[in-house]
């Protein structure tokens, strides 16, 4: 297992291909046929995380990223790949999240000393990820009003402005 999935059950190079925009090619006629638009397609949680629970709150949490993508009229190919990232990330947190809660960020060594806790670690740069995620993805409110904020008007021009006062 190679980041909680196998390379045989893996998508083809790591991400989902979305059911959109994609030519494929008809081996029979030798024809390239052209797909209309339609729902993404969803990358196979269910093989990617073995961990059932994991594998259904990826799917909802998929579900909800594109809807929000789609609302805001962001759906690219591109985006769709990050998404699939930050859902994959969303889930590894969600899980991390309550084993590092349960021990802190240290815990006592195999020697009876302190010693750091490294999920406490993976917890911590997981959640710095996600953050670039949403930004990339306009999820955040930050990324959002940096996109939505409209820039004040420019002062006008007079005589006085050429000489600095």
């Amino acid at each position: 297992m190679i980041g909680g999935w196998s390379k045989v059950q893996g998508l083809v190079s790591g991400y989902p291909s979305p059911s959109f925009m994609c030519n494929k090619f008809n081996s029979q006629t030798g024809v390239g046929v052209t797909m209309t638009k339609t729902q993404p397609r969803q990358p196979r949680y269910r093989q990617i995380f073995v961990d059932v629970e994991m594998a259904e709150n990826a799917c909802v949490r998929w579900i909800e990223v594109v809807k929000h993508l789609e609302d805001n009229d962001l759906i690219t190919q591109v985006r769709l790949r990050i998404a699939d990232r930050y859902v994959r990330a969303l889930v590894e947190y969600d899980d991390l999240y309550e084993k590092a809660i349960v021990d802190g960020p240290v815990k006592e060594g195999p020697n009876g000393g302190d010693v750091f806790n490294f999920v406490w670690s993976a917890v911590e740069k997981l959640n710095d990820r996600i953050a670039k995620f949403e930004d990339s993805l306009l999820v955040s409110p930050k990324a959002v009003g940096d996109k939505l904020s409209v820039k004040p008007p420019a002062p006008k021009q007079d005589a006085a402005s050429e000489f600095g006062v």
